[in-house]
């Protein structure tokens, strides 16, 4: 069995640990306040990760290993690179405020329904790898769940 195959379970549980924890820091603080000390948390751990990585490269897995040479991400090239984060930005005040609004139960289903619906999508449209019909016939399935869970 593939070990890799637990990874997307530990995501989903710091997504869903995530937000209800800043659902929690926003109904203390804010979610403003929430947003900022995730965002500072990430800095300082992925500030500590990048000098680890930059100073000890050859020890490093290849996936975290840093390249001798890189780029200027400030080049218009570039600036692509910045979408991720703000990305990122809108999963830790979006997250939270679907919680707030709709409850836990519809915001994953919900946001999970539209993830696999993405990824087909993008399959097909970026990948240009074509689509079994066990692959629709499950998005769909995930559909009905959704549907089922909205309405309950």
């Amino acid at each position: 069995m593939n070990s890799f195959l637990i990874l997307p379970v530990i995501l989903a549980l710091s997504v869903v640990l995530q937000g209800m924890l800043n659902k929690k820091i926003a109904a203390e603080q804010s979610l403003v306040f929430a947003v900022f000390l995730n965002a500072t948390v990430f800095l300082i751990v992925s500030g500590v990760l990048f000098f680890i990585s930059k100073k000890y490269s050859e020890s490093m897995p290849s996936f975290l290993k840093m390249p001798i040479d890189s780029k200027n991400i400030f080049s218009s090239d570039n600036l692509w690179y910045l979408i991720p984060g703000l990305c990122g930005f809108v999963l830790v005040l979006g997250i939270p405020w679907a919680l707030q609004n709709l409850g836990s139960a519809k915001t994953f289903i919900i946001l999970i329904v539209s993830q696999i619906i993405l990824s087909l999508l993008a399959e097909k449209f970026v990948f240009n790898n074509d689509l079994s019909i066990l692959k629709i016939t499950g998005a769909l399935v995930a559909l009905v769940g959704a549907v089922m869970v909205g309405i309950g």
